[in-house]
């Protein structure tokens, strides 16, 4: 029995089961089923297997073999040998041709007595149930097989019986005995053909998490090279986890089909390999000095045998997969490969439009260190010219193992900048803990390296504490160095440093002595950097958000006019947290925007500030219910980086957590896998989970494992998520109340005061919440008020206290812009008011969260206000809050001014009018006044 879940081939498998009537349906078509050598075929066809036995179908499997000298209807001989006693006996009773099959009966049949005896059979089969029959790698069948498949693909039964056959397509090449009848069966009327293609990232991620167990950093290397391919991921998997490039297994079956060639296709495969698996025809020409018809016979071969594949219309050639250009460089000998690199780097330095990068691939290859350095270097501003910053950064700190210790700051310095734009900020913080490891750096140097670790800590987000570390290193460097530009950097790192740990005296005393330095200096974007924290530092002390405004406006309109991008994308990143702070959702998510675009424009939209545009655009919009805007700003290039993939992916968790969506293990253990590298991932994804979440142990520990990830790697025991995790954590506690046993309802309870503890004593830490921090504060209260009222112990709150906590905790969500959590808080207002028997009251706020949650398709919401509400308005009857809407509508009230009366958000009044509209069959809110009027639907 097969245990491992299918992964990725859902849909491919749903169109099997319908084809071949697995789902009851009246066609049964003939099937085949082709893909590449581990694809998935095999996994696919036994999970179809498996579905159609528990469909009550008969199914019978047979295997073509790659052997010489195989029998003549192997996988007919398989199926009657393999057969229950029973089975077997009905097949030779129907088909005594068969007999000879499995060694008894007349030897001397004709083909066509045994292909004419096996279709009776199944026809005598299928009229008992329904009959599946497998024949699998048919690339492989003799010819009475093949004469055989063509007669079961081309009869149209008259009882039960469905067909599916196999074929590998990478075996098929131009002389292959089967191309012809491939094409006659597949313009059967009655066949359908299926190819497997590539698995997608995701699939094939999901795949190795489920059979690694857990999820590693060696799994985002397989996928990358494994292309889709499912064995080919699973036999890499292996190999980084033991610490082989390409496991031996793998490599003999990769080079399986390269030893069937000719000479010459083999040596042009060994060449294209050198090439780096990709080579223009007029390159391999001139490494090769062939004639053109001798290398044309040699790709055409390589071609025809799956091995290479032309490009569309660029003039090059490439391996069908990458991986057997791997292996096929791997298997060359020491003098081979010198040779066709050698060749390639002569032909090109001969060409007067060769491309950098190449050149320097290979002068690398053969220790050539001049011409590679230059060439590294050349390449790596091609790169950066069309934003192929990951390009660039590989190239410089490949330079960076040539260069020479006196050049190698600067190189240094460029590779951080090349790997930071390219949004590998976790890359750039492993090259520098490399660099200050080395021996040997000048004390300016020295200096300026930990300072420039400081900066690339802050842009990684990393925990305080490893700030301050970072920044202390840069300072004890600078007091040994005269140098004024090196101190005046680790003065700014310092004093940022400074101030994120609120030690503000300190970090005003080095911002100000960097800001001196740097105004003689004659050095703006270090004068803006210092500036910048000395502003933070005392708007902190004023709480003056004009002046920061006014601040970071200048530092964007400076920045742009010196061509600093950094410091404009910080600006406007620090324009929009002012903005996000006061509550200001749509200031903010302007700003988020124009940072996001900013750099999208300057081809760096993944670098430090211009990628937290997008991220945190998307945390507004799901703040303010644009759900749908999260989905689509979470959709990414697939080069993108994949910490990038990872935090989109946290935002859109909520997303589905809020519409009902359950995520699997392989998801949650990815999640959590990347939970040490990015704190705002951690934060959106582990409250996500919590609300995922199902049972009680379930709940509790997905709130723990986001509180010692918290604690553990960003030692943040009092983050300011951790008030929202208790909330929404007894939240989920207390769907769990209703219907519970006294003594279940105590350890319920128990479980949320634990829960609440961390989360209360984080407010009492920060007595400087903003609006949405003060927002929680005050739901943390009402939810541990709720559960305290609906456990019903003997420190059950008076209802109206209860009723007090979620008023305050609506009015605030309400005033902050959030959209969901408003109705959330509504919505548990709304029960007490009910319990305490004011229905009136209690059925506006609901009829307010069914439209919030209509809006938004948070269906658990929907389910749960339903479940409180009175029995919904029939249709074109119009609730009572909708009524309210329409009084004010009919008075000519605008939505903000309804929004302010009613104490509820414009947003929610948008749906209330459109569902009015829609009601009163009206096409503008003047017709829908006119009608109301008309129908006695106002009171005044």
């Amino acid at each position: 029995m097969e245990t491992t879940p299918l992964v990725g081939r859902e849909r491919e498998l749903e169109e099997l089961r319908h084809a071949l009537g697995l789902d009851r349906s009246r066609a049964r078509e003939a099937v085949i089923l082709g893909g590449d050598a581990g694809i998935g075929k095999t996994r696919l066809v036994r999970q179809l297997a498996a579905d159609a036995v528990d469909a009550g179908f008969l199914v019978v499997l047979g295997h073509c073999l790659d052997v010489g000298g195989a029998l003549p209807f192997q996988p007919l001989a398989e199926i009657v040998d393999a057969a229950e006693p029973a089975v077997r006996d009905e097949l030779i009773a129907a088909a005594p041709s068969l007999r000879a099959l499995v060694g008894g009966g007349d030897a001397d049949n004709e083909a066509s007595d045994v292909i004419g005896g096996w279709v009776r059979a199944l026809e005598r089969l299928g009229e008992n149930r329904p009959v599946l029959v497998i024949v699998e790698d048919v690339h492989w069948a003799d010819e009475s097989t093949r004469r055989l498949v063509h007669v079961m693909l081309a009869r149209r039964y008259s009882s039960a019986v469905s067909v599916l056959v196999t074929v590998r397509n990478d075996d098929l090449h131009r002389r292959h005995p089967l191309r012809t009848p491939l094409a006659e069966w597949t313009r059967l009327p009655q066949v359908r053909r299926v190819q497997l293609g590539s698995l997608d990232d995701e699939a094939v991620r999901r795949l190795l998490v489920t059979r690694a167990g857990r999820f590693s950093d060696a799994v985002d290397a397989v996928v990358e090279r494994a292309e889709g391919n499912a064995f080919y991921a699973e036999e890499l998997l292996e190999a980084e986890l033991s610490g082989d490039r390409i496991p031996a297994e793998l490599a003999d079956l990769l080079l399986l089909r390269v030893d069937q060639l000719g000479a010459d296709a083999r040596d042009t495969v060994r060449a294209v390999a050198c090439a780096g698996g990709r080579v223009t025809i007029s390159l391999l020409s001139a490494a090769t000095s062939w004639a053109p018809s001798r290398l044309d016979d040699a790709l055409r071969e390589a071609v025809d045998r799956k091995v290479l594949e032309p490009g569309r219309r660029d003039g090059t050639f490439r391996f069908r997969h990458a991986l057997i250009a791997e292996a096929v460089h791997e298997d060359l000998l020491p003098g081979e490969r010198e040779r066709w690199h050698t060749a390639f780097l002569d032909a090109l330095l001969r060409d007067p439009d060769r491309r950098p990068a190449h050149v320097a691939m290979h002068a690398h290859a053969i220790d050539r260190r001049d011409v590679a350095l230059e060439a590294d270097v050349l390449a790596a501003e091609e790169a950066t010219r069309v934003g192929a910053h990951a390009e660039a950064a590989e190239h410089r700190i490949r330079a960076l193992s040539l260069v020479e210790d006196d050049h190698r700051y600067a190189l240094v310095r460029a590779a951080v900048d090349s790997l930071l734009a390219a949004g590998r900020t976790r890359s750039a913080s492993r090259l520098l803990v490399e660099e200050r490891a080395r021996p040997g750096w000048s004390p300016a140097d020295a200096t300026r390296l930990a300072a420039l670790a400081g900066d690339v800590g802050y842009y990684q987000n990393v925990a305080d504490h490893e700030l301050i570390e970072l920044a202390e290193e840069a300072l004890r460097y600078a007091q040994e160095t005269d140098d004024v530009e090196a101190r005046m950097r680790a003065e700014v790192v310092g004093a940022r440093a400074a101030w994120a740990v609120r030690r503000d005296e300190q970090g005003l005393q080095l911002a100000e002595r960097a800001l001196r330095a740097a105004e003689s200096l004659g050095d703006e974007e270090a004068a803006a950097d210092a500036q910048t924290t000395l502003d933070r530092i005392v708007h902190r002390a004023s709480n003056s958000d004009r002046t920061l405004d006014e601040r970071f406006t200048k530092l964007v309109e400076d920045s742009r006019r010196r061509g600093d991008l950094m410091a404009e994308l910080r600006g406007l990143h620090h324009l929009a947290f002012v903005r996000l702070g006061r509550g200001d959702l749509a200031g903010a998510g302007e700003y988020f925007a124009a940072g996001q675009q900013r750099a999208e424009q300057t081809r760096r939209p993944w670098s430090p500030f211009g990628f937290d545009g997008r991220f945190y655009g998307a945390v507004v919009c799901y703040l303010r219910g644009e759900w749908d805007t999260v989905v689509e700003l979470a959709v990414l290039p697939e080069d993108a980086p994949r910490t990038a993939h990872m935090c989109m992916d946290a935002v859109v968790m909520s997303v589905r957590a809020a519409r009902g969506e359950r995520a699997d293990e392989a998801t949650i253990a990815r999640h959590h896998a990347w939970w040490p590298r990015d704190i705002a991932l951690t934060i959106h994804s582990g409250i996500a989970f919590i609300e995922m979440a199902e049972g009680v142990d379930e709940i509790v520990e997905a709130h723990d494992a986001l509180a010692v990830s918290l604690e553990t790697f960003w030692r943040e025991p009092q983050a300011p998520a951790r008030v929202r995790a208790s909330a929404v954590t007894i939240a989920a506690l207390a769907r769990h109340v209703d219907g519970a046993t006294a003594s279940r309802r105590r350890d319920l309870l128990d479980h949320a005061e634990r829960i609440a503890v961390p989360g209360a004593a984080t407010v009492e830490a920060h007595a400087e919440m903003g609006p949405e921090g003060r927002a929680w504060a005050a739901r943390l209260t009402a939810e541990l008020a709720s559960m305290r009222w609906r456990a019903g112990t003997t420190t059950t709150p008076a209802l109206e206290e209860v009723a007090r906590s979620w008023t305050t905790a609506h009015e605030l969500f309400a005033s902050f812009g959030d959209l969901y959590e408003t109705a959330r808080s509504a919505l548990g207002l709304a029960t007490v008011l009910a319990a305490a028997g004011h229905q009136a009251a209690a059925q506006r706020l609901v009829d307010d969260v069914l439209a919030t949650a209509h809006g938004l398709r948070a269906e658990p919401l929907l389910r749960a206000a339903r479940r409180l509400g009175s029995a919904p308005a029939s249709a074109g009857e119009l609730t009572a809050r909708e009524r309210e809407v329409l009084e004010l509508v009919a008075v000519g009230r605008s939505n903000g001014d309804i929004a302010g009366q009613l104490f509820i958000s414009r947003k929610t009044v948008s749906v209330h009018v459109s569902n009015i509209l829609a009601k009163l069959g009206a096409s503008s809110r003047t017709e829908a006044a006119a009608l109301a009027r008309d129908r006695g639907l106002l009171t005044t």
